[in-house]
């Protein structure tokens, strides 16, 4: 283990024994920025299958667009717009709409305050993320769980994870709520993906 990385679990451990003896009350759920992007390094705790991610998030259309691309280079885009999920393949121009209900659904974007709606979101604690602590929450329905971290020191976001069945985590190593650094070009539907399902197996989860 990195000196840097003891460091950090001897203060966290510090912390909650301080908070521990002082009786600490879980800090409320954080809200989402309107907009934002971040980059992270992904993990699938199954496959053991790690890829980099760039997330794109605009309230305003709604829409979320996320390039995924492993280490081999092969990469995809899950662009979801409105009510709407597309897999979209660059590299091949090829696209197919997304309907499975666990994977994608007919379901807007996160609104802003997902977390904060409803009383199914649970605080996780501290956690030591990428050298930094972090305060998480998990927020679960009958189709989807996802986890939202953020820095205990200044509440930027630190990680993002899919939690239900198979855990991906997305540890940010960059993080911007510039909206000039999220134009709404990102979000442009290709002219090649279809409104209607055309691919039966058709899935935003793997390569």
């Amino acid at each position: 283990m990195k000196a840097g990385s003891k460091s950090v679990l001897f203060v966290l451990w510090g912390c909650l024994f301080v908070l521990a003896a002082h009786g600490y009350k879980a800090p409320s759920p954080p809200r989402w920025d309107n907009v934002f992007k971040f980059v992270a390094s992904s993990y699938n705790t199954t496959s053991k299958q790690v890829a980099s991610t760039q997330y794109h998030y605009r309230w305003d259309i709604p829409a979320v667009a996320q390039v995924n691309t492993n280490a081999y280079g092969q990469g995809f885009i899950i662009l979801h717009v409105n009510n709407n999920t597309w897999r979209v393949n660059p590299g091949q121009g090829t696209c197919c709409l997304c309907v499975d209900e666990y994977a994608c659904g007919h379901v807007t974007p996160p609104t802003p305050d997902w977390l904060r709606k409803g009383n199914t979101t649970e605080y996780l604690g501290v956690t030591a993320i990428n050298e930094r602590l972090c305060n998480g929450w998990a927020k679960s329905d009958p189709a989807a769980k996802f986890g939202w971290w953020t820095s205990v020191k200044d509440n930027t976001p630190c990680q993002l994870s899919w939690m239900l069945g198979t855990t991906v985590n997305m540890v940010m190593s960059y993080y911007t709520n510039d909206p000039a650094l999220v134009p709404a070009s990102i979000f442009t539907i290709p002219s090649y993906c279809p409104y209607v399902p055309t691919d039966p197996k058709c899935n935003i989860s793997e390569f």
